[in-house]
C-alpha cells in the first residue's frame, strides 16, 4: 500500500514539473498562469488521446488505423509545447497546443464521425483554451485560434463523415461508441476546469506569500526610514513631519502644544574613556526610561548624537516643565552600570500664537543653551518663557503674602505646602490612595480657610465679599471634581499641581487674596 502511495507520490510530483515548464523567476504572475495552463492542457490531451487510441484498437483497428496514426502523431507533436516553452518561445509553444488539441478532433470528426457523435460542439469549448493560454498581450494569436475552433465548428456542424462507419459497426454499437466518445471528452474538459482552478489556487497561494513578504519588507523599510537604528526611536526626518502636523492641528484647535530638548552631559567623555559601546548601551537605556515618564500620545525621538526631543500634544508650557523636571530627576537617579549617573540639560518652550516650526525650534534650542551654559542637570525655558521658570522649584513664603491675620497667613502656608507635596507626588512613584487622602485633606484645609475669610471680612464689611464667596464656591467645587476625577483614575499628580499653583496659589492667594489685605484691621488676630 505504502509503495503504491509512494509511486502516486513521485506520478503526482514529476507531472508537476511537467506543468511548470519555462517557468523562471523573472515572469509576471499572469504570465506564469499561461505557461502552466499551456503545458497543463498539453498533458490532459495527451492523457485524453491515449483512450481514444485504445478504443479503436478494442473496437478495430483495421478501421480506424488512419485515426491511431493522426492521434499517436498528435501525442508526439504535443511533446514540442515541453520544448518551446522550456526555451522561452511562449507564443509557440501556446499556439502550437492550440492547434494540436482541435486539428486530430477535426479529422477525427470529418473522415469518420462527422456530426454523428455530438463532438463538434466541444469545438466551442476548444475555443475558450486560446484565453487561457495565449499571453494576454498577442490578441491577435487568440482571435486567430478562437477563428479557427469556431471554423471547425461551422465546418463539422451539417458534415456527414466521408467513410461510412455503419459498414463495419451496428447502430447499437454506433450509440455507445458515441457515449463514450462524449464521456471522455467530458473528462478531458472537467480535467481542464479542474487543472485552471488548481493552477488559480496555486497562484493565489503564491501571491498572497508574496505580498505578506513585502509587507513585511515594507515595515522594515518603513521603520528604517522612520526610527532611529539605536534607540529605535523617531529619527530626525520623522520628528519634524510630526512636529509639522501637530502645530498645524494645535493652531486649527486652539490647543497647547510644548517642546522638550534635551541633551546629555559631558557624553563624549563617557565614549571616550568607556568606548562608544558603552555610549551606545547608555543612549539605549535613557530611551527607555525616558519613555516610561511619558504618555502615549507624546512624540518622543533622538535628535542626534546625545540629543533628544519630546513633543508634547495638548500639553501647557507649565506641563511640559513638570515633564522635564521629571525626566531629568529620573536620569539624575539611575546608575549605569559602567557609566554611573547620565544627566542631562533640559530646554523647554511653548508654541506661541502665530508661531512657525522655525521659530519653535530655535527657542528651544535657545533654552536649552542656556540650561548647559547655567551649570547643566538643569530645566531651562527660552527668555521669552522666563516668567513660567518658578514652576519648576518649590514655592517658598514672601513677606508680601503676609494679611496680618496669623490664622489666614497659616492656612496660606499650609496651601503651599500641599502646593509642594504635589509636585513630589508628580515626580516620584507613590501610592494611589495616600495621594487621594493628601487631595481631600487639602479639600478640608481650604474648606476651613474659605469660612474662616468670609466671617473676618464680613465683619470688617470688605465690600467685595460677594465676589469672594463666588469665587470660593467656584474653587471648592472645582477641587470636588479634582477629587472625582483622580478616584476614577482620571487625572494625575501633575495635574493637581498645576491646578493648586495656578488657580489657588496664583489665582486666590495672591490675586484675589490681596485685594482684602487693605481692609483688614492693623492688629494681628491670633487664630
Amino acid at each position: 500500500m505504502l509503495s503504491k502511495l509512494k509511486i502516486i507520490f513521485l506520478a503526482l510530483n514529476k507531472i508537476k514539473k511537467i506543468i511548470d515548464t519555462g517557468i523562471d523567476g523573472e515572469q509576471t504572475i499572469a504570465d506564469r498562469q499561461t505557461i502552466q495552463f499551456t503545458n497543463a492542457g498539453a498533458i490532459l490531451w495527451i492523457a485524453s488521446l491515449i483512450p481514444f487510441i485504445l478504443l479503436y484498437v478494442i473496437i478495430k483497428p483495421s478501421a480506424f488505423w488512419p485515426l491511431i496514426i493522426v492521434h499517436t502523431s498528435s501525442i508526439l507533436l504535443l511533446l514540442l509545447t515541453f520544448h518551446f516553452n522550456a526555451t522561452r518561445q511562449y507564443l509557440i509553444a501556446s499556439v502550437w497546443a492550440n492547434i494540436m488539441v482541435s486539428l486530430p478532433v477535426f479529422i477525427n470528426l470529418w473522415f469518420f464521425f462527422g456530426n454523428l457523435t455530438s463532438n463538434h460542439f466541444f469545438f466551442i469549448l476548444f475555443a475558450l483554451f486560446p484565453i487561457i493560454t495565449i499571453p494576454r498581450k498577442q490578441k491577435w494569436a487568440i482571435v486567430a485560434m478562437l477563428l479557427m475552433n469556431l471554423v471547425f465548428f461551422t465546418l463539422i456542424l451539417e458534415h456527414k463523415p466521408i467513410y461510412d462507419l455503419s459498414n463495419h459497426f451496428t447502430a447499437e454499437e454506433l450509440t455507445l461508441f458515441r457515449i463514450a466518445a462524449i464521456l471522455l471528452t467530458l473528462a478531458f474538459v472537467i480535467g481542464a476546469f479542474y487543472i485552471y482552478q488548481q493552477v488559480l489556487y496555486r497562484s493565489q497561494q503564491k501571491l498572497e506569500a508574496n505580498s505578506t513578504i513585502l509587507q513585511t519588507v515594507l515595515a522594515e523599510v518603513n521603520q528604517l526610514a522612520t526610527l532611529d537604528a539605536l534607540t529605535r526611536l523617531w529619527n530626525r526626518r520623522s520628528i519634524e513631519e510630526r512636529l509639522q502636523i501637530e502645530i498645524t492641528s494645535a493652531k486649527r484647535y486652539s490647543n497647547p502644544l510644548s517642546m522638550i530638548m534635551f541633551d546629555l552631559d559631558r557624553f563624549k567623555h563617557v565614549n571616550d574613556t568607556l568606548g562608544h559601546d558603552t555610549g551606545d548601551e547608555v543612549l539605549k537605556r535613557i530611551a527607555g526610561l525616558v519613555k516610561t515618564t511619558l504618555r502615549g500620545s507624546d512624540i518622543f525621538g533622538r535628535w542626534g548624537g546625545e540629543e533628544f526631543l519630546v513633543i508634547l500634544p495638548q500639553t501647557s508650557l507649565e506641563g511640559a516643565l513638570l515633564v522635564a523636571e521629571k525626566i531629568r530627576h529620573t536620569m539624575e537617579t539611575y546608575w549605569h552600570d559602567q557609566a554611573g549617573v547620565v544627566t542631562a540639560s533640559f530646554g523647554v518652550a511653548a508654541l506661541e500664537q502665530g508661531e512657525n516650526s522655525t521659530s519653535f525650534w530655535k527657542r528651544v534650542d535657545n533654552a536649552l543653551y542656556r540650561a548647559k551654559t547655567n551649570g547643566r542637570n538643569l530645566v531651562s525655558v527660552s527668555i521669552e518663557d522666563q516668567n513660567f521658570s518658578r514652576v519648576l522649584a518649590h514655592i517658598e513664603w514672601v513677606p508680601e503674602w503676609e494679611t496680618g491675620d496669623q490664622k489666614i497667613d497659616q492656612l496660606h502656608c499650609q496651601i503651599l505646602d500641599y502646593a509642594n507635596k504635589f509636585l513630589d507626588y508628580s515626580l516620584t512613584e507613590t501610592p494611589h490612595k495616600a495621594i487621594l487622602a493628601t487631595l481631600e485633606d487639602f479639600y478640608t484645609l481650604f474648606q476651613e480657610l474659605c469660612s474662616y475669610e468670609e466671617e473676618i471680612l464680613r465683619q470688617d464689611n470688605y465690600p467685595d465679599l460677594g465676589i469672594l464667596i463666588t469665587e470660593h464656591q467656584a474653587a471648592l467645587r472645582s477641587i470636588q471634581s479634582l477629587i472625582s476625577g483622580y478616584q476614577h483614575r482620571e487625572i494625575n499628580p501633575v495635574t493637581l499641581y498645576c491646578f493648586i499653583t495656578d488657580q489657588i496659589v496664583v489665582g486666590h492667594l495672591i490675586n484675589s487674596d490681596m485685594k482684602y489685605f487693605p481692609y483688614l484691621e492693623t492688629q494681628t488676630r491670633v487664630g
